[in-house]
């Protein structure tokens, strides 16, 4: 923006001054700058909460089609029953984050052979790409896996299957409505009565 911009819009606030009646209701006045604030306030975290997770996806060295794999891994892992299920508690998000993040370039290379490998295997299977088939098939195909015989299927499997617990386990939803866990470890009482005297 150009200075002439900024000179032009302080001379309005000016102006807009100057026609401000005398007697303020000042009452009205607070209420409003108060109603302003917050109105600001509101409107940035809401903004924020509804980019984190696109910003997130889209920043992602995996592409959509493997994000959506992970994705679908994870549902059929822990898919959503009486309980909430992997993929409403943000597991996938969890993954992400974990196998770009906190993965070394070579495990991260294997991740994404083996991503290409499962569907593969579903469109010969199924004639399906994973996420497009139907729940049973993916059970069915990832039980396979479990019980390969070719090492780098099965530590893909035992990979996904032990992320995606440690991502579901710990979300806010099951720690505290499950878990019952508490940041606080215990309760510290400072002043106590002591009863007997101590022996030494």
């Amino acid at each position: 923006m150009s200075i002439s911009f900024w000179i032009e819009l302080g001379l309005g606030i000016l102006n807009s001054l100057n026609n401000i009646p005398t007697r303020m209701n000042r009452r009205n006045t607070l209420k409003a700058l108060a109603a302003a604030s917050v109105g600001t306030v509101a409107l940035g975290y809401w903004a924020k909460d509804l980019t984190f997770i696109k910003d997130l996806m889209s920043n992602s060295f995996f592409k959509p089609s493997e994000q959506d794999l992970i994705t679908s891994i994870a549902d059929t892992i822990i898919p959503r029953g009486a309980y909430y299920g992997a993929v409403d508690l943000g597991v996938p998000v969890y993954l992400l984050g974990f196998f770009e993040k906190c993965q070394e370039k070579e495990e991260q290379d294997k991740l994404k052979l083996q991503l290409a490998a499962l569907n593969m295997a579903a469109n010969e299977k199924f004639n399906n790409d994973f996420v497009d088939c139907t729940t049973e098939q993916r059970e069915q195909l990832l039980t396979e896996w479990s019980e390969s015989k070719v090492e780098a299927e099965q530590d893909f499997f035992n990979l996904m299957k032990a992320e995606t617990i440690t991502g579901f386990r710990t979300t806010e939803e099951v720690m505290t409505n499950h878990y019952h866990y508490r940041v606080v470890p215990g309760h510290f009482l400072g002043c106590v009565d002591i009863h007997q005297p101590f022996v030494s």
